[in-house]
């Protein structure tokens, strides 16, 4: 709830209490029923005055004088509230997020980011322009969301660490999410909420201190970054090979037409039993597979003889067009389609 909604709904708390006190003292004054009493409390409120009876005693008087002042001066509160939160554009918002909440529950396969801050924007980013799932940021501060939405993001307004607010972000159907808040502690209750909500999520948590490490791992997370740790490993590389440096970092890959990423090989997959010498002819010239992994064992440089299995991870660098031929070839998307197109 927003500012302006948290005023209205004074107001018009407001409004319902002095409309029952005021019927209360008219009920005990003028010795009358609970619905004449109500009645009675409306016409001298709203200055109306029809058919309210006259007041006779000092008691009657003082009370119809506070109950129309009271009324008067409440009635123009709400009224003027309620047409700021109208002409304000707050009824819009509102809407737009009931809408925007709405798409959200039907997403699926999607990665939830928790924390709207910079960090959680570049994930949310870095997401998108894969192109391939949906982001949804939760953030709790409204001025911040308000950005975020302007920018083109899917937002949920909300404390991350509730699980009525991951249920809004639909961390249930989502693949993945990211603890991307600054504090160590909120980030380990969202890990907590989020794989007690679904227990096959990815969760990568981000952690400022290095003993919170540990901490996440245990209450769920699947990987924990730490920036600090990141940050001074690439500056040491940067100062002392820069070269090098730059072409690993996976962001210069992705400024020059390149991109590396993981591709498993699941059990119905074309690939199997091909080698990765040709599977390399066959997908294009600039296709690397750097490392292959299975089980746990990690095979650097692989043999590009070795055939493919059920369950090899590869690490693969080549241009985007062609790794993305290539997933869809890993994944059976392309025999797929041939098959339905004929």
């Amino acid at each position: 709830m927003n500012k302006a909604q948290r005023r209205l709904a004074e107001a018009l708390v407001l409004l319902v209490v002095l409309v029952a006190i005021s019927s209360a003292f008219f009920a005990a004054l003028y010795r009358v029923s609970a619905v004449k009493a109500f009645y009675m409390a409306i016409m001298v409120m709203t200055t109306v005055g029809a058919d309210a009876p006259a007041p006779h005693t000092a008691a009657q008087f003082l009370l119809a004088a506070f109950a129309a002042l009271g009324g008067v001066s409440v009635g123009l509160y709400t009224v003027g509230t309620l047409t700021g939160y109208l002409v304000g554009g707050d009824l819009q918002a509102a809407w737009g997020r009931r809408r925007m909440e709405r798409r959200v529950r039907r997403m699926q396969g999607h990665i939830v980011i928790a924390g709207g801050g910079r960090v959680g924007q570049r994930a949310a980013e870095e997401v998108t322009g894969l192109g391939r799932v949906g982001a949804v940021i939760i953030e709790s501060d409204p001025q911040r969301c308000l950005e975020l939405v302007q920018g083109g993001f899917q937002v949920i307004e909300g404390d991350a660490a509730e699980q009525e607010t991951l249920q809004a972000a639909a961390v249930a159907e989502a693949y993945g999410l990211i603890a991307a808040l600054p504090s160590d502690a909120e980030n380990l209750y969202v890990v907590l909420a989020a794989r007690e909500l679904n227990p096959h999520l990815v969760i990568t948590a981000r952690a400022e201190n290095a003993a919170s490490e540990r901490r996440l791992l245990l209450a769920g997370a699947s990987r924990v970054v730490v920036p600090t740790r990141i940050g001074g490993r690439r500056l040491a590389r940067l100062t002392l090979q820069p070269s090098s440096a730059e072409l690993i970092d996976s962001s210069w890959l992705w400024e020059h037409g390149f991109d590396l990423v993981d591709l498993a090989v699941a059990a119905k997959s074309p690939v199997r039993g091909m080698s990765l010498r040709d599977l390399r002819r066959d997908n294009g010239p600039s296709i690397v597979v750097v490392a292959v992994e299975h089980g746990g064992l990690l095979n650097v440089p692989p043999d590009p003889d070795r055939p493919l299995t059920e369950g090899d991870h590869l690490f693969v660098s080549g241009t985007r067009d062609e790794l993305e031929r290539l997933r869809r070839l890993v994944d059976g998307a392309a025999g797929e389609a041939e098959a339905s197109a004929t």
